[in-house]
């Protein structure tokens, strides 16, 4: 028992090094355009005024921007989100290699930390304050309290895991996916706990499940009372971006009417059109000229429907250009990956800078 008190302690020290380490490093903390602006719109909500949540849109989920605001109070500037992620991260981390190697000499839990900590992949985009940083964070952290459910049993563990596993549906429109897995780890930890029969484990399993699926609903009705019902459509640029790809593949505009206005030739689109990334079709290219994006449902309704079947008629070409940006993604056959890591603050009209020194 002493050995275990040695080792929790020592994890914590550990972690909190770690911690303390990479604020340090990367103080206040990086910020791109995404960051600056879900930062504009926490600052301009107020909580005691309903109707002024709807400075928030759901281009980005508000869940993030909610959090800041309350942070900011404590530590305006990104600093506070830095912190707040690094600490979840390292304590994730903490928490995993002890109860991993709980049977082993410290050694292999201090090694655990100090490695997946310093992953470089990892620690360098948690200098960022970006929302999937925050998924991020708050998955491992979900994780961890799981598998340390699982040893040493807790409802309280499970609870948390249940917060943080909720705001990271929360915090990005696609977190319910990453989501899922662990929520049915929830249910296979319970069943297991109560020494359950096979048929119990497999409806606590369909339970959880249903309970995802809630949560996520739930999310999205959060989203809607934020931003008061309004929408910017969030992931038409995914959209825009297959039917720009399709439409070079096959030679063939088929884009909707709205983006046509005038219509474009295949010539211009193939000069802002890369599998890499969206960015260049909407802005910061060479070019006189970009596309639109839809502002009205029936503008939207018109893009999803053209995508729709672009994708059913032509899902070679769809599959060609997807796995284009799959590549770009993970940087196969390619030099880096698709925007590694963010390297500065960008400009911003709060002020906010960054200043470099021999340790980023």
């Amino acid at each position: 028992m002493k050995n275990i008190h040695i080792r929790r302690r020592i994890c914590v020290i550990v972690s909190l090094w770690g911690a303390i380490f990479a604020i340090i490093t990367f103080f206040p903390g990086y910020m791109s355009s995404d960051s600056i602006l879900q930062y504009e719109q926490a600052q301009a909500t107020a909580f005691t005024h309903f109707p002024q949540i709807s400075a928030f849109t759901d281009l980005h989920p508000p869940a993030m921007g909610l959090v800041w605001k309350i942070v900011d109070r404590i530590y305006p500037g990104p600093a506070g989100m830095l912190v707040m992620h690094n600490l979840l991260y390292w304590t994730a981390s903490g928490l995993l290699s002890f109860h991993l190697f709980r049977r082993n000499p410290i050694q292999y839990s201090i090694f655990s930390i100090l490695i997946i900590g310093l992953f470089p992949p990892i620690f360098a985009i948690f200098s960022t304050i970006w929302k999937d940083v925050a998924m991020a964070s708050t998955l491992f952290m979900g994780f961890a309290l799981l598998i340390s459910a699982h040893n040493q049993w807790s409802w309280l563990k499970i609870l948390l895991a249940i917060i943080s596993l909720f705001y990271a549906i929360n915090v990005r429109h696609n977190g319910v996916i990453a989501v899922l897995p662990l929520t049915l780890l929830i249910g296979w930890i319970i069943a297991t706990h109560n020494h359950s029969t096979q048929r119990t484990k497999i409806v606590i399993s369909i339970c959880v499940t249903l309970l995802t699926g809630l949560s996520y609903f739930a999310a999205q009705q959060i989203t809607k009372f934020v931003v008061n019902g309004k929408t910017q459509f969030p992931g038409q640029q995914a959209q825009i971006h297959d039917l720009v790809g399709i439409s070079l593949a096959e030679n063939i505009n088929l884009l909707p009417p709205f983006l046509n206005q005038p219509v474009w030739n295949l010539q211009d689109l193939e000069k802002i059109y890369t599998p890499k990334t969206t960015n260049i079709m909407f802005c910061c290219a060479d070019t006189k000229r970009y596309l639109g994006l839809a502002t009205l449902p029936s503008e939207y309704e018109d893009l999803k429907n053209n995508w729709q079947t672009a994708i059913i008629k032509y899902p070679v070409s769809y599959a060609k250009h997807r796995w284009g940006a799959f590549k770009a993604q993970l940087g196969i056959s390619e030099n880096e990956v698709c925007y590694p890591f963010q390297t500065e603050i960008e400009p911003n009209i709060y002020n906010i800078t960054f200043t470099k020194w021999w340790l980023n």
